[in-house]
């Protein structure tokens, strides 16, 4: 069980320097999130760090888009941040339980599957923009194995198999790059 809050806002002169940020960026690019890696900052009070607080397991969705099958991309937070906060154009999702019912790896591509993106689509709104809520969100059920060690080892496996898609992506991109250095620098 999760409970959903709506993300920070603030106007563009508060942006910048600070305080780390998890922006739409950050949640639509990576299925997890390492504070290391965030590069928004955003100037703030106590009360908003306070308020818009990171915690590692944390999960955000993407709450707008340009389209409907882009919206509620998810992404957890996999370290343990400082001081972080979140943009208001995600939705943080935290457990309601302590630890969680869902590992942190596993959290990863639960939200991603084909059943939960169909749902997330199904219950989302168009108008200009696509448009998912906490309300929505809270609705929506997803099936996950109980057992925490199966979770893990589902997570670590669709992790590494992530990495060699992602090396096996630039392989032939490193391999042209050898190809054409080679052939600028041996006929001259």
């Amino acid at each position: 069980m999760y409970y959903f809050k709506n993300g920070l806002n603030k106007g563009k002169e508060f942006f910048g320097f600070g305080t780390p940020i998890v922006n739409f960026v950050d949640v639509f690019h990576n299925r997890g999130l390492y504070a290391q890696n965030l590069n928004g900052r955003v100037n703030l009070t106590e009360k908003e760090i306070n308020n818009f607080r990171v915690h590692k397991g944390d999960i955000f969705f993407t709450r707008t888009s340009e389209t409907i099958e882009e919206i509620g991309f998810p992404s957890v937070m996999l370290s343990e941040p400082q001081d972080t906060v979140f943009s208001g154009f995600v939705l943080r999702g935290r457990s309601l339980e302590k630890p969680g019912q869902l590992v942190n790896i596993f959290k990863k591509y639960v939200f991603f599957t084909n059943a939960f993106r169909k749902e997330m689509v199904t219950k989302s709104s168009m108008t200009t923009r696509a448009l998912t809520s906490g309300t929505a969100l809270s609705a929506m059920r997803v099936k996950f194995p109980l057992e925490a060690t199966e979770q893990k080892k589902i997570g670590e496996l669709i992790t590494r198999l992530d990495y060699l898609i992602a090396a096996n992506e630039q392989a032939p991109k490193l391999v042209i790059k050898i190809v054409k250095n080679f052939l600028a620098n041996s006929f001259y």
